[in-house]
């Protein structure tokens, strides 16, 4: 998903998103989907790493926002919401969860099958069969 910013003249103030734990605000207008889509895509997540790895593994839900300026209100509430220049940072903040290399390894090896059993369909997929 995308959100477009308006144009007012005003740079700064049309690229400020606002994070106070409940809702994002944008300047034209306030926004639940994102957090409540980051949160079952984080729940789905870690659900079918723990089918696929036997170990339950937490996932925290973050909402990107490239391009924008992302102010927060709150303390960490569980949701991440930033831009993704700010997403090094946020990881290594993130000391308190640290999985081993056994469990690294388990994580990428299930996204890895997982990725690799898409089927492309495209016209130019196609065409080079």
């Amino acid at each position: 998903k995308a959100k477009s910013k308006k144009i007012s003249g005003d740079n700064k103030k049309d690229a400020k998103a606002t994070y106070n734990g409940q809702v994002i605000s944008f300047p034209d207008f306030n926004d639940r989907q994102y957090l409540e889509q980051a949160k079952r895509q984080a729940k789905w997540l870690s659900k079918w790493l723990e089918s696929s790895t036997g170990e339950a593994i937490a996932v925290s839900p973050v909402v990107s926002l490239p391009g924008w300026f992302v102010e927060r209100k709150v303390s960490y509430d569980g949701m991440y919401v930033i831009n993704p220049k700010n997403f090094k940072s946020v990881i290594q903040s993130k000391k308190n969860t640290i999985l081993t290399k056994q469990r690294i390894k388990q994580i990428v090896h299930q996204v890895d099958r997982k990725c690799r059993d898409i089927e492309i369909q495209s016209k130019q997929y196609d065409k080079m069969k």
